[in-house]
């Protein structure tokens, strides 16, 4: 399963985080899926992907949980996750936009 496609994170087009984080619960439901059917099948995730993973799943609302999953997905097909950071002002406030880009 490609989390980072489901998470919407495209090579050579930044995504913003609010993005990002609108489609965590189908990264996760995948993920548990991932598992259900390793479990089911007698085969296995790799280990740092499980390891990611179950700590994105004890932290549903941890958002460094999550980003460090993608990575370590990121890091399994042999690319990178760039963050690029920017001052903006939403809702009236100022605030720092992360975008994230897929680098291979």
């Amino acid at each position: 399963m490609d989390y980072i496609e489901l998470a919407g994170i495209k090579r050579g087009e930044e995504t913003d985080l609010v993005e990002i984080l609108a489609r965590r619960e189908q990264v996760i439901r995948a993920f548990m899926a991932a598992v259900e059917s390793c479990e089911r099948f007698g085969t296995s995730l790799p280990v740092n992907l499980l390891a990611k993973g179950n700590s994105m799943l004890q932290k549903p609302d941890n958002v460094r949980a999550f980003m460090t999953f993608l990575r370590a997905c990121a890091r399994l097909k042999g690319a990178a996750i760039l963050c690029r950071k920017k001052g903006i002002v939403r809702a009236g406030k100022q605030t720092t936009q992360s975008l994230y880009k897929l680098l291979t």
